[in-house]
């Protein structure tokens, strides 16, 4: 997860935060969509947002409505988001805690996305939320 977290530090953000997430098919592995938490909110994410005074998207979400738009699902797929963060000011760039909010647990479920790997304060481990363990067959 190195390479993501690079990538969320080369990303505008929103706030403090630079987190920076991917969507992977669960057949082919193959990425099929990104995202990066902003600023401004879609009606989707107006839907799973709890704080209606937080105007922003994280990570996870803008990779999960880049990926409905293009693929029309994610039924099944993988999430890894990276949180980019400074140990101390002016110091290098580290993982930070990446952990899916509430809200985006949520919509994660709702479209029934199989796994999140998400970074955490300790750089040498990776957290893990698994809410569907196989893709549903097509009848």
């Amino acid at each position: 997860m190195p390479r993501l977290v690079r990538l969320a530090q080369k990303k505008p953000g929103h706030g403090k935060h630079r987190l920076y997430a991917e969507v992977y098919d669960s057949d082919t592995n193959e990425r099929i969509s990104f995202g990066w938490n902003h600023a401004g909110r879609s009606d989707l994410i107006s839907h799973y947002a709890r704080n209606e005074k937080v105007d922003g998207t994280c990570a996870e979400a803008a990779a999960i409505i880049a990926a409905i738009s293009r693929y029309r699902t994610v039924v099944g797929s993988t999430v890894l988001v990276a949180r980019a963060r400074r140990e101390r000011r002016g110091g290098p760039v580290v993982p930070g805690l990446a952990r899916p909010c509430e809200g985006c647990v949520r919509l994660l479920k709702d479209f029934k996305v199989g796994k999140v790997f998400y970074t955490t304060d300790d750089p040498d481990d990776v957290g893990l939320m698994i809410f569907h363990k196989e893709k549903e067959e097509k009848t």
